[in-house]
Parts: C-alpha cells; sequence; structure tokens
C-alpha cells in the first residue's frame, strides 16, 4: 500500500530517515497547525525526555497516547470524530486487530501521514500490510517476506553511529549536516527498495557489522 505523504523515521536503524511517497512541503506556511497524535506502548522510554522531541513548534499540536492494550487508538469509538492529520509511531505492540486494521487503512486512504520511530519497526509482526505501509521491518524469527528468507534480526545498544545526510535539498533535512550519535543499531532488516533516503546510518567499525563506513 503506498499512501502520498507517508514519512518513515527509523532513528538508531540502518536507515534512519527515508520517505515513501513523499509531497513535497509547502513554502508558505499552513493556515492552521497540523495536529498530531503520538502513538506509545509495548516498550519502555523516557517519559521525561521524549516528549520535549515535540516541543517548540509552532506548526504542530501534539497529543500523547499511550496504548494500555493494542491498538485501541483506531478502535470504532476513535474513528468516530478523528482529529488527527497525522499519526507519530513509537510503539511496538504485537497485536492489530481486524476491525482496527480496517479503520488504520481508512486513515491513510484520507490522507492521514503516518511516521514510524525507532522501535516501531519490530511491530505487528503478523501483519505484513503494516511493514510495506511504513517502508521497514525487523523479523522476530526466521520468516520468508517479499518472496525472500529472512533470518531473525538483532541489535545491539550502544554504538557510536555516524548519520550521513543523503539529500540535503529535502526539506525535511535541509539545513543538516553529518553528526554521530550513540544509540542502538538494527541489523537483519528489511528496508522498502522504493524508499528514498535522506539520511542514512552506518556504526562507526566495531566489529558489530561486516561492514562500515
Amino acid at each position: 500500500m503506498r499512501v502520498p505523504g507517508m514519512i518513515v523515521a527509523l532513528t538508531g536503524a540502518i536507515c534512519t530517515l527515508m520517505a515513501t511517497d513523499v509531497v513535497a512541503a509547502p513554502t508558505t506556511k499552513p493556515a492552521r497547525p497540523l495536529n498530531v497524535v503520538v502513538v506509545t506502548g509495548g516498550h519502555g522510554f523516557d517519559i521525561r525526555a521524549f516528549p520535549k522531541l515535540f516541543e517548540g513548534y509552532d506548526d504542530i499540536h501534539v497529543t500523547h497516547y499511550a496504548m494500555k492494550g493494542y491498538t485501541e487508538i483506531f478502535d470504532d469509538a476513535h474513528m468516530k470524530d478523528w482529529p488527527y492529520d497525522a499519526v507519530v509511531f513509537y510503539s511496538m505492540t504485537q497485536v492489530f486487530p481486524e476491525d482496527r486494521k480496517a479503520n488504520f487503512l481508512k486513515l491513510l486512504n484520507k490522507g492521514v501521514g503516518v511516521v514510524s520511530l525507532h522501535h516501531n519497526i519490530w511491530a505487528y509482526p503478523d501483519w505484513p500490510e503494516f511493514a510495506r505501509i511504513i517502508g521497514g521491518r525487523q523479523f522476530a524469527k526466521d520468516m520468508e517476506f517479499e518472496g525472500k528468507s529472512w533470518k531473525q534480526s538483532t541489535y545491539k545498544h550502544g554504538i557510536a553511529i555516524k548519520v550521513r545526510v543523503e539529500e540535503p535539498n529535502h526539506p525535511l533535512t535541509a539545513g543538516l549536516t553529518d553528526w554521530t550519535i550513540e544509540d542502538e543499531t538494527y541489523h537483519g532488516l528489511w528496508i522498502d527498495p522504493d524508499a528514498k533516503i535522506l539520511r542514512n546510518t552506518s556504526p562507526v567499525c566495531n566489529g558489530f557489522h561486516r561492514q562500515c563506513r
């Protein structure tokens, strides 16, 4: 499934920021701030530091939604008066019930955008379409996907990662330069071959990955 305007951000993974069918950012300020919901659940995170990532912007209005179950943000009750222009996934819940899948796909067909962050690439392993929507997938076990056999993916914490700006003229990377961070790396993952790479990462040579650049 391809949705115009969909953006995928896999921070800490091999591909830090990539875009799928991204529509160019407007040159004029929108009439109102974008209404964004940030979804969490299924994985621990710094509850004090993480929300600060979304502070200080006058062109977005952010609501943080901590899921207590699987995907209740997409249940029928929420769909009756859905107010959000985009969903930011920072969750790693594993189950996406069929009725909520249908509701989620309806939102995408209406043009609601999606941003997938970090460990969300491990989410919903039994729904292959979600991987195609966000443009990437980690494998919790050996399996077949997109006509290929995949081994269980791996990860490692505390790796010095070089972040390279691949598309410096894109609106999402304008003004950024290369830098190095310490983060978690993912290995053995699927990345949509049609994705446009905006920022790319590789660990500083440390023996974890076979190739270091």
